[in-house]
């Protein structure tokens, strides 16, 4: 028996239904499938920027005066991007056991290389850079696509008021690193600029000053 125009219609209405389900089915999966593997790469991104600052933090003799700032406790809610979170310069000494000691206190000779990082704008975007140089090297970039990025090390000690109890710091040879990245998204909704993912680390120096 042949069917009928009517019966024909019906069942090619049905399969464009479902077909059209299926896909829309299949392309948020697909959306999800990028958005997941997005998020993984800014993931391994954000690790390499960290486990590259703590390897020279750590193996740094001392960090200079300043850089990054040295705050108190009370001031780590109001910390932006200034200057003063934005770049940190260590100092690696590094013996040189060929020389025979000299001086009343028999010191080692060793020489001294500065190591500095800096965060600075990307030129028409509203994200930042990780710049690197190491002594008279040329500068590298270490990171690019960057939201925020901090640096700053924390007092000893802080009283906040006369008479009132010391709130204790790390001190001068701990550096916190504050790190934001910003995941893009494929929504057209212009407020929805993505997904952000954050990492926010603390860091001592281990090495010796000579």
């Amino acid at each position: 028996m042949a069917f009928t125009a009517i019966e024909v219609l019906t069942a090619v209405t049905i399969i464009a239904v479902l077909a059209g389900g299926a896909f829309y089915l299949f392309r948020g999966t697909v959306k999800m499938s990028e958005t997941g593997t997005k998020m993984m790469d800014y993931h391994q991104r954000a690790q390499k920027i960290i486990m590259r600052l703590t390897r020279d933090i750590k193996e740094a003799s001392y960090i200079k005066p300043d850089s990054p700032a040295l705050i108190t406790q009370d001031k780590i809610a109001a910390l932006t991007v200034s200057p003063e979170t934005q770049k940190i310069e260590i100092v690696k000494q590094k013996p040189d056991f060929t020389q025979t000691p000299s001086g009343p206190s028999k010191h080692v000779a060793y020489t001294e290389e500065t190591i500095t990082y800096k965060v600075e704008p990307i030129a028409g975007s509203s994200d930042y850079k990780l710049l690197r140089k190491e002594g008279n090297n040329p500068e590298e970039t270490v990171a690019m696509n960057i939201a925020e990025l901090l640096f700053y090390r924390i007092e000893g000690e802080t009283q906040v008021a006369a008479g009132a109890p010391k709130i204790y710091g790390a001190g001068p040879k701990t550096v916190y690193i504050n790190l934001k990245m910003i995941v893009p998204t494929a929504s057209t909704n212009q407020a929805v600029k993505g997904y952000p993912i954050e990492f926010k680390t603390a860091v001592a120096v281990r090495g010796c000053q000579l």
